[in-house]
């Protein structure tokens, strides 16, 4: 007979000295990564691109290259997480905008860096302008959010289709298209570095999904892409993530486009025994109920023993994305098996159907 949820019972994380199973249920990254682990070499260089934007003022663009599962995503939002923690201490302003794929045209990034932004920012950067300065249409908009916010106007600013009436009311002749798009974020970023902000840094992510585009909306994508970085020669900072096959795609397709990544390429390699080891630990270390509570002394590991550690690395193949769905499943399936430990055999068994 089929349970109810109700009567399904909640498993006890706290045989392992665990509070809840400290591996995600999908392998994917937090919103606000709490953890990085390997890769210094790689996260360094990609901060030291950045950095050359921030000091100096300079655009500076990079390519992050890995396969499937190598924390690519995790890497891009551990830097936002980075930039945006250390502006409140920095002299000169910075601002970081996680962008997780490309969609089917320049709009989409425009419009995700836009709400990234926010309303009382752009107000704040466009407070002491004139705005007769501007392209007939950025002037109206500009006007009608410097005055009283208008929220037609927002809408139209993050690229939303307005009806006719709507923008009669608000004096502009038509909707964003991708060459308005290019032209308003090229003005935001002007003002955001007029306003002190040396650093706009955009993470792109999944750029191998520009091969799947229809081909005119894959060749209108990789000319947008250059001239955003083309007309934006300062402030700017674009890191995009790709995998190797795609990047090898993009650089047959769009010489033009890979040629302006092509300086800082950066590669995510695959973790050893002892990183997989210190993944796991660290894991266990911000979920770990304090062993002193209860008078023993545990592994940094447990449940799992090193041999079932590096079982694990085998299982993974040093790609993280897969190490931390057979760490979540194991421990989830040794507490519905009454394991005491984790060791080496108890993986094959807990994974058998995953073993190649």
């Amino acid at each position: 007979m089929i349970k109810r949820l109700i009567d399904i019972k909640k498993r006890d994380y706290s045989r392992y000295y665990l509070s809840i199973n400290p591996f995600p249920y999908t392998p994917i990254p937090e919103q606000e990564p709490f953890l990085y682990i390997n890769q210094e070499k790689t996260i360094t260089g990609l901060l030291n691109t950045i950095s050359t934007t921030y000091h100096t003022g300079r655009s500076s663009h990079a390519v992050l290259i890995g396969p499937y599962g190598s924390g690519k995503s995790h890497a891009l939002k551990y830097i936002e997480r980075i930039i945006v923690e250390q502006d409140k201490n920095l002299e000169k302003k910075s601002l970081a905008c996680y962008i997780s794929s490309l969609g089917t045209s320049f709009k989409h990034i425009y419009r995700e860096f836009m709400e990234n932004i926010g309303l009382a920012l752009i107000q704040k950067i466009i407070k002491d302008i004139d705005t007769d300065d501007f392209h007939y249409n950025i002037s109206q908009i500009l006007k009608a959010l410097k005055e009283n916010g208008d929220l037609h106007a927002w809408r139209w600013f993050l690229g939303e289709t307005l009806e006719g009436r709507e923008r009669s009311r608000l004096g502009i002749s038509r909707n964003i298209d991708d060459i308005l798009a290019l032209a308003l974020f090229q003005t935001v970023i002007h003002l955001l570095h007029k306003n002190g902000f040396n650093l706009i840094c955009l993470l792109i992510d999944e750029l191998e999904t520009i091969n799947e585009l229809y081909p005119y909306q894959r060749q209108a994508m990789f000319n947008n892409l250059r001239r955003m970085i083309d007309d934006n020669t300062r402030g700017l900072c674009s890191v995009y993530a790709c995998t190797p096959a795609g990047w090898d795609e993009i650089l047959g397709r769009s010489l033009a486009f890979s040629r302006r990544l092509s300086r800082n390429q950066f590669y995510l390699s695959r973790l050893s025994e002892k990183e997989t080891i210190q993944v796991i630990g660290e894991y266990h270390r911000f979920f770990r109920i304090l062993p002193e509570i209860y008078e023993v002394t545990i592994d940094e590991v447990y449940p799992f023993t090193l041999e079932a550690c590096r079982e694990l690395y085998q299982f993974s193949g040093g790609n993280i994305g897969e190490l931390v769905k057979y760490c979540n499943l194991a421990i989830d399936r040794a507490i519905d098996c009454g394991l005491k430990e984790i060791d080496s055999p108890d993986i094959t068994n807990l994974l058998a159907e995953f073993r190649a």
